[in-house]
């Protein structure tokens, strides 16, 4: 797949010095060991989390679902949209293509509502 010229070369040491605050690890551990109900839910939700923290909470936001988003923080107790967990974007978020194709038509919402979608139509679930 063509990479846009948005879709730079990532610094791979840049991302991996991004860390979760100290306790973020032992506060996921703590409601893992306290969880019930269907485990695939809390998968979703660590998964989701950490999905989050490299791509940005606007890439989960326009893959998945307000709702679902709301429960996973629920199990997790804690927000995705808080910046000291997940930024807006990051230098990852551009291998998003529709999230890429949403910063270059400058309307980000209108895409992650459905008004405007990608012009080959691609997948949100796609990154480059």
């Amino acid at each position: 797949m063509k990479k846009s010229e948005s879709q730079k070369e990532i610094d791979i040491k840049k991302i991996l010095e991004d860390r979760l605050p100290e306790g973020t690890e032992d506060h996921i551990k703590e409601i893992a060991a306290r969880y019930s109900g269907d485990i695939t839910e809390l998968e979703r939700a660590i998964g989701v989390f950490y999905v989050s923290h490299v791509f940005g909470w606007k890439v989960t936001r326009m893959v998945h679902k307000d709702n679902n988003v709301k429960r996973w923080e629920n199990i997790l107790n804690l927000s995705f949209k808080d910046p000291k967990y997940c930024r807006p974007e990051t230098e990852v978020s551009y291998k998003h293509i529709v999230y890429d194709f949403a910063c270059k038509i400058k309307d980000y919402w209108n895409v992650v509502n459905f008004k405007k979608q990608h012009p080959d139509k691609i997948s949100r679930k796609l990154v480059a």
